[in-house]
């Protein structure tokens, strides 16, 4: 059985995106890992990691551990309550640890022994879009990831999900990402909405023969009928990305993260408009081409 992977630093945003995992865990018949990364003082001389005292590393573990198993222990509660609803009987089994290092070496150290496939992780929900990822643990090992990320704003409360949107800049490798979307779909039998954002400079035949041809062959490849495509002409990525949170009553949003994307652009600030308001919907980020199921 699959696991998902869930950083923690015992914050509020971690806190809830470990209760957004759950839900998604037991919808999709996962297990849960929370992991924390120990951090090291800047003074100590990690060049040499036996020069650490060992009694040191021994107490950070042991407290983290403590904490780990409280946050495991208070999540077990949430799953037991939510079993006496309607939700999917499946109850995903929550297991912890700990390791000495960066967020990010640890959460891919994680990845790889539980043979994951997705990573869920909280993020503040402070600032603009763009302002909201750049300069966070979150933007790192988004940078880095070969596996999918979710990020959590702290405000969101998972309620299932029924509309997912793809942002896609029509590139080729999209369509097995919106194939490995399609799995989580088919689970929660949501809808796929694929949005193309384009500015006022759009050569409308150009385009719409491309995006003919996109879908074509997404629709050719993926047997999943509740996929459908839709334009936005004459706005600039952030305006369109914060119209479709505000606006477009759905549940996560999803990119691609690669460079020159639409998702890279927002991060790296190329775009003069920042969004006016904060993020309140999950952002599922991808790794360019990926073909996994989730």
């Amino acid at each position: 059985m699959k696991t998902i992977i869930v950083p923690t630093d015992f914050t509020a945003r971690a806190d809830n995106a470990a209760r957004y995992a759950i839900g998604i865990a037991r919808e999709m018949k996962r297990d849960v890992k929370l992991c924390h990364a120990l951090f090291v003082p800047i003074e100590l001389p990690m060049a040499d990691p036996g020069l650490w005292p060992l009694e040191d590393y021994a107490f950070l573990k042991d407290a983290a551990a403590k904490q780990l198993e409280s946050l495991a222990v208070e999540l077990e509660d949430t799953i037991d309550d939510a079993a006496k609803g309607p939700a999917s009987p499946h109850k995903p089994a929550i297991s912890f640890d700990n390791e000495i290092g960066p967020v990010t070496d640890v959460v891919v150290n994680f990845m790889d022994d539980e043979n994951s496939s997705l990573v869920v992780m909280g993020i503040s929900g402070t600032g603009g879009f763009g302002r909201l990822i750049m300069g966070s643990k979150s933007k790192d090992l988004v940078d880095k990831a070969d596996f999918p990320v979710l990020l959590i704003p702290v405000s969101a409360v998972f309620k299932g999900i029924k509309t997912i949107i793809f942002a896609t800049d029509l590139s080729e490798g999209d369509i097995d990402v919106i194939k490995s979307i399609a799995g989580m779909a088919k689970v929660f039998k949501a809808e796929i909405r694929v949005y193309h954002i384009t500015g006022e400079k759009y050569e409308r035949n150009v385009k719409r023969n491309q995006a003919d041809t996109f879908m074509e062959k997404l629709t050719g490849e993926e047997h999943y009928s509740n996929i459908s495509y839709h334009h936005f002409r004459g706005m600039n990525i952030n305006d369109g990305l914060e119209w479709l949170c505000e606006h477009g009553q759905i549940d996560l949003l999803a990119m691609v993260h690669r460079p020159h994307s639409l998702l890279y652009r927002v991060l790296t600030g190329c775009h003069t408009h920042h969004m006016a308001r904060h993020i309140k919907i999950p952002l599922l980020v991808f790794p360019p081409d990926y073909n996994m199921s989730l």
